[in-house]
């Protein structure tokens, strides 16, 4: 393995009793049992050669972290974490392995991504299907939008609901605006659904108007 997980919560408070010597012997234990993928040598003068230990200090650090931190058996010395963690990659590796012969990592039926590690990332999957489905459906909507005639004219409805929604307004001269506004727009953005829908909206966001209002037959 050229990467394995370090966890610093958990080394910390596993490791923090020890002396900076130590703390150095043991990470180069790690590399060394990560790197080769198997027990350290059951000897510890084999041990000690690995991590470059010669001096007294150096010889009896490695001693001590052996004795903390693996178990020695028939192979050699153990460390339970490190063993944990290479079962681990041997089975991501043989999961590629498979999806690769079978053209590669299935999709989460969810749409997400998953990374190496087989965690899942909360960024979706591009799905060109549903993009196309998308594009088509904005399409059809374009298709059926229209530009406002030149010669449109308000419905009798539509002008009596614009009196009664903004009796402030000069209706006739509201229209006119209207119809010089949409029939002047360039493009995609003067193509609408529904005109009468788009008046009404006009109407109600007209600032507002100048003509006069007539109280008791008083101009006021």
């Amino acid at each position: 393995m050229n990467y394995y997980p370090h966890h610093i919560g958990d080394y910390l408070r596993d490791t923090a009793h020890l002396t900076p010597l130590e703390d150095g012997i043991y990470r180069r234990l790690l590399d060394v049992y990560y790197a080769s993928e198997k027990p350290l040598p059951p000897e510890t003068q084999w041990v000690c050669k690995l991590v470059r230990a010669r001096t007294d200090e150096e010889l009896t650090a490695v001693s001590e972290i052996l004795r903390q931190f693996f178990i020695k058996t028939i192979e050699g010395w153990r460390n339970k974490r490190a063993d944990i963690e290479i079962r681990a990659h041997h089975r991501r590796a043989k999961t590629a392995k498979d999806n690769g012969k079978r053209g590669g990592r299935p999709r989460n039926p969810v749409g997400l991504r998953k990374k190496p590690s087989g965690l899942a990332e909360s960024e979706l999957v591009h799905n060109p299907i549903e993009s196309s489905q998308n594009q088509n459906q904005n399409q059809k909507r374009v298709e059926r939008a229209s530009r406002l005639l030149p010669d449109w004219q308000a419905s009798s409805v539509l002008r009596e609901w614009a009196v009664k929604e903004r009796p402030d307004l000069d209706i006739e001269v509201t229209i006119s605006k209207f119809r010089d506004h949409w029939t002047a727009k360039p493009g995609i953005a003067g193509r609408k659904l529904d005109w009468d829908a788009t008046f009404r909206n006009w109407v109600r966001n007209e600032k507002p108007g100048t003509k006069a209002a007539v109280v008791t037959g008083d101009v006021i």
